[in-house]
């Protein structure tokens, strides 16, 4: 039981330090430009490893944005796609099926990738 509880921690690290940086470098909501209620919205699902701590999938959105991204996916899968390109959309989603597994090493080391990310962020 004790390594699950590691591993939850582990995990919530790279979450926290992945939002902050994710959060600092899109100040407002990249759909609608709110600065209210600011979210890491995840293009495709934080469920999958593969892309969770991807800079490529991960900008913050909006609470309201990031829910109906749920039921309305196509507003932030356009709002990519015209942003990025659709090679860069179709290469994303291949990278996300790689099916990674990632350490608790590897966990720490996202984690303090993007913590210094932001402070490089923050000068």
């Amino acid at each position: 039981m004790r390594s699950k509880t590691n591993r939850k921690k582990y995990v919530k690290a790279a979450d926290n330090a992945m939002r902050d940086y994710i959060l600092k470098k899109y100040p407002k909501c990249v759909i609608c430009n709110s600065t209210e209620n600011l979210q890491a919205g995840h293009l495709i699902t934080s469920k999958n490893y593969s892309t969770r701590w991807d800079e490529d999938n991960v900008f913050t959105q909006c609470r309201s944005c990031n829910l109906l991204h749920e039921y309305h996916p196509e507003t932030f899968t356009l709002w990519y796609i015209k942003k990025f390109g659709l090679s860069q959309y179709e290469l994303l989603v291949y990278r996300s099926k790689r099916g990674m597994k990632f350490t608790n090493n590897d966990l720490v080391l996202i984690a303090e990738h993007y913590k210094n990310k932001l402070k490089e962020l923050e000068g």
